[in-house]
């Protein structure tokens, strides 16, 4: 190959990898964020807010912080999902040593610790969703 095809065929592939890592997932997505409340209060325990939706398989988390405020870090595909709680995961474990018993989520009724029995729900549009959880 001459000079200047080498130059065609390098400029065709920075092309081709320039067009593909500039794509986002494909699909619509909105942003999520929002407010755990049990009875009115926000929820202040060490717990995970968990989004599902049963079409897609798409599911997202988000650690609930101070004042019950939760965001999911992540765009989240637009669609019904239902939400449902567990307890927080402490990421410093220690592999290596003996278990530590996990805080159960004492004040959450029952209901709201899957998503099969959970009533929670939530529709996420493109852009900015700013949900509250209402548990009863």
């Amino acid at each position: 190959m001459n000079q200047k095809r080498w130059k065609l065929a390098l400029l065709a592939v920075f092309a081709l990898v320039a067009a593909g890592c500039n794509q986002g997932p494909g699909y619509p997505v909105g942003e999520v964020q929002g407010t755990l409340t049990l009875k009115g209060t926000p929820v202040t325990e060490n717990v995970e807010v968990f989004l599902m939706n049963h079409q897609t398989g798409f599911a997202y988390k988000a650690v609930v912080g101070e004042g019950g405020k939760f965001k999911i870090e992540e765009p989240v595909r637009v669609g019904e999902y239902v939400a449902y709680l567990q307890p927080a995961v402490d990421m410093s474990l220690d592999m290596n040593g003996p278990p530590t018993p996990t805080a159960a989520i004492s004040k959450i009724p029952k209901k709201y610790t899957n998503d099969v029995g959970s009533d929670l729900k939530v529709a996420v549009a493109e852009g900015e969703n700013d949900v509250t959880l209402e548990m009863k």
